[in-house]
């Protein structure tokens, strides 16, 4: 398993399950659950990892029910335009990867490994490690993310498409706020806020903290922004400014923003995030082309990167490894596995990636006049977003 975050060690559990030896390699030198971002899992599939045994039984999200749609007008709080009902649960990140990474052995998880080179073999895949290591292994599983080294050497090739705009981020612990309506108003409806303005729009959720406990005093405020790119950032190839590195000349185009186009409430909310733990991320996307090469196999963003809109980054690798689990009890060749899988999820994640570029068309690409709309108007433009396809986030019939 080259790469050792959400994806790499879901899977790895998979086939561990599956009476395989698995031994994950993972390029950073320190544990990944310092990555506190928020994100987002289908009530539905969380519920079926805890049912699984992926997750403990008392491993906890914060619920969401309702998307508020909000528009700068002057006032402290800004106006409502839209109340959308949605059924999802929120994550931090890092909570959900150490409670995935507890059921790999010390001993066969391998931080400060680089994977540096592969070739398929007639017996299954050759492969060499940063650390001097070279083995043969029966499947070589690509876990890398979005700048896959295994999907680049693919003999399709690749290259992930930039969309041209950009998503500014940052989480926090609550404890920092002060004025607690926002807050207050957030729980009573179980909802997340979006600011929407001309080029982009936010959002702005609560997720459990590091310990899993959606108790008040363990929560994070998550937020994103998405909006146009600093004219003085160069962006030529897949790559992100992680926290730490946002100086402050490029700091002042998000204080800007927030100072324009969003309600002094919530703006004063964000800026809770100091400089040095925010950062920027630009969009890309990319559609699956296969998803095996001979014994290779690619999961989460190594197979397919949909922007985040879909709140579906996490919720797609999870999906891959629970499909590779299904249909592990009904194949026993590995060959005819991995050509199952491959035609599972192509199709799959390839209409996750369509949804994604519909939104970002709609809500940051060539957003409406949002101050104009009525609730009709919203409702129409929704339906016309997402012309027919479906995404967990709307749909009413999730097992909550």
């Amino acid at each position: 398993m080259i790469g050792g975050s959400i994806a790499g060690c879901a899977t790895a559990r998979v086939f561990q399950r599956g009476g395989f030896e698995v031994d994950v390699y993972e390029r950073s030198a320190k544990d990944l659950e310092g990555r506190g971002a928020g994100i987002v899992l289908p009530i539905a599939l969380q519920n079926q990892l805890i049912q699984n045994g992926f997750l403990m039984k008392n491993y906890a999200g914060c619920a969401l029910q309702q998307r508020d749609w909000i528009v700068h007008d002057k006032s402290h709080e800004g106006r409502t335009l839209w109340q959308q009902a949605v059924a999802a649960s929120t994550h931090h990140w890092g909570a959900l990867w150490r409670a995935l990474r507890v059921h790999i052995d010390d001993d066969h998880y391998h931080n400060n490994c680089e994977l540096l080179d592969y070739h398929n073999t007639p017996d299954g895949v050759r492969f060499r490690l940063s650390n001097g290591q070279e083995q043969q292994v029966d499947l070589l599983v690509a876990a890398d993310g979005y700048r896959s080294k295994i999907r680049a050497c693919m003999p399709w090739g690749s290259e992930s498409d930039y969309a041209g705009y950009v998503l500014w981020r940052g989480n926090f612990e609550e404890s920092r706020v002060v004025d607690r309506s926002i807050i207050k108003r957030m729980d009573a409806s179980q909802s997340w806020l979006s600011v929407c303005y001309e080029g982009g729009h936010s959002v702005v959720y609560m997720i459990p903290g590091l310990a899993s406990d959606s108790a008040e005093t363990q929560r994070r405020v998550n937020w994103a922004i998405y909006t146009q790119p600093p004219v003085d950032l160069t962006l030529d190839e897949p790559k992100s400014v992680p926290e730490g590195c946002v100086d402050e000349a490029l700091y002042s185009h998000l204080r800007d923003l927030l100072n324009s186009s969003f309600p002094p409430q919530i703006a004063d909310l964000i800026r809770l995030s100091p400089c040095e733990e925010v950062s920027l991320q630009p969009i890309y996307d990319e559609l699956a082309v296969h998803f095996c090469d001979q014994r290779v196999m690619l999961v989460g963003d190594a197979a397919a990167v949909v922007r985040p809109h879909t709140a579906s980054g996490a919720t797609k690798a999870l999906e891959d490894a629970l499909t590779m689990e299904s249909l592990l009890a009904q194949h026993d060749d590995l060959d005819t596995l991995l050509e199952a899988y491959a035609q599972e999820r192509l199709s799959a994640c390839n209409a996750l990636v369509d949804i994604g570029r519909r939104i970002g068309k709609a809500q940051v690409e060539g957003t409406p006049d949002w101050s104009s709309m009525s609730v009709t108007d919203f409702e129409l433009w929704n339906a016309r977003v997402f012309d027919g396809q479906s995404l967990y986030l709307y749909a009413d019939d999730q097992d909550a």
